[in-house]
């Protein structure tokens, strides 16, 4: 039970399998659609429910385990809307600083490692306008953030996309290859980051901006 619900939580939230140190979804990110969202809080319900049932044992250890996953997952079905609406949009844990802590926890040892970041980072329009979507629902429910909390989190916005290719933080493993990796193959790569970067990132960023201005 803990082992297919765990590989459920990984496949369901690519960012903390990113830092769980599983690296198999470091492509992709964690869909953020309504429906896909809706799918996660029945899975956490649902697995919930099953704890009381479950076949799990009755050592020490997994009774311990069965408390703390039931605090974990009550825990985040009471904060659900907290996290979704309001902890979402902030200087520090906000959805727009989360991208530059996950891309800065992926590997980056070999070339797969590499072409998995440049997958994020031609990912990241999605990404925007998934949330984008979460913003909306934020105003149309009037669970938002204060002014001054999204003034100061355009501030930040507006720091990253002034960032070129060759200072952002997010194409740091492009600027220095592991030995294995071929001169042909750095050129390769950092070409595609920048490329997915300018083309990709930078235009999502600017998207981003431009809606929470406005709003």
């Amino acid at each position: 039970f803990f082992k297919d619900t765990f590989e459920a939580m990984l496949r369901n939230d690519p960012e903390y399998a990113t830092s769980a140190g599983r690296h198999e979804y470091d492509d992709r990110w964690t869909d953020w659609s309504k429906a896909a969202r809706d799918q996660r809080r029945q899975f956490f319900e649902q697995r919930l429910a099953q704890l009381a049932t479950a076949p799990i044992g009755d050592s020490a250890e997994d009774l311990l385990t069965k408390r703390v996953v039931r605090y974990d997952f009550e825990s985040r079905l009471e904060a659900w809307d907290v996290e979704m609406h309001l902890i979402r949009v902030g200087q520090l844990f906000g959805f727009h600083n989360a991208a530059y802590r996950v891309i800065d926890g992926m590997p980056a040892r070999n070339i797969h490692d590499y072409e998995n970041i440049i997958a994020r980072l031609r990912a990241i329009p999605t990404y925007i306008d998934q949330n984008i979507g979460i913003l909306d629902e934020s105003i149309a429910s009037a669970m938002m953030q204060p002014r001054v909390v999204a003034d100061l989190v355009i501030q930040q916005i507006d720091a990253q996309i002034k960032q070129d290719a060759e200072q952002t933080e997010l194409l740091k493993a492009f600027r220095s290859f592991p030995a294995g990796i071929s001169p042909a193959e750095q050129q390769r790569l950092r070409r595609a980051a920048q490329d997915a970067y300018n083309q990709q990132f930078l235009l999502a960023w600017r998207k981003l901006h431009d809606y929470m201005v406005a709003s």
